[in-house]
């Protein structure tokens, strides 16, 4: 997935051969009063560039490299890790969860396979679903863990619509019916 910033940029500038045709057009969609002293100031490394001898490969990778190092959000990382410590999940939302745990994961750079990565994944759970899914021992994967815990939601979800519905029906499920024998249509 390209960053945000690389969103609004043509993917045609990657049809051009040369790095500084391509960093030259890409500061052309590089607006704003905060990046304006930046990209005058590369444009001017771009102009004294030899377009012969100095173009290759690394000007795209030093311009891309020293935007990112001067505009993009450098604590983003950390605060993923700190929100994948505070998830929770609210039941029975799981989905939500883990579609949540994974987006977090991916930013905090994080690996599915890591045993770091499944332990925060198993933090997050309530206590009656980590113990549906630990029941029998710890899943081998990511995958293993995430579907036992959509299991287990799911069943405990089955299980209190069940006791919710078995509660509520009355003794006598039609109260207006009080004759002691049957109601036969027709002559009496």
């Amino acid at each position: 997935m390209r960053p945000p910033w690389r969103r609004r940029i043509p993917r045609r500038s990657r049809n051009y051969q040369s790095s500084i045709t391509r960093a030259t057009f890409a500061l052309m969609y590089i607006k704003g009063e905060e990046v304006a002293g930046w990209v005058r100031d590369f444009g001017e490394f771009l102009r004294n560039l030899d377009p012969v001898n100095d173009n290759g490969p690394i000007i795209w990778e030093h311009f891309t490299d020293s935007f990112q190092e001067r505009f993009q959000d450098s604590t983003k990382e950390n605060r993923a890790q700190n929100n994948l410590k505070r998830l929770q999940l609210k039941a029975p939302f799981i989905d939500e969860y883990t579609s949540k745990f994974e987006e977090l994961a991916h930013q905090a750079n994080y690996l599915a396979g890591n045993p770091e990565t499944c332990q925060l994944f198993l933090h997050g759970l309530l206590r009656h679903i980590l113990e549906e899914v630990m029941r029998g021992g710890a899943p081998e994967t990511y995958q293993d863990l995430k579907q036992r815990a959509v299991e287990a939601v799911w069943s405990r979800q089955t299980i209190d619509n069940i006791v919710q519905w078995r509660d509520r029906i009355p003794s006598n499920p039609f109260p207006n019916n009080n004759r002691p024998y049957p109601f036969y249509y027709g002559s009496n």
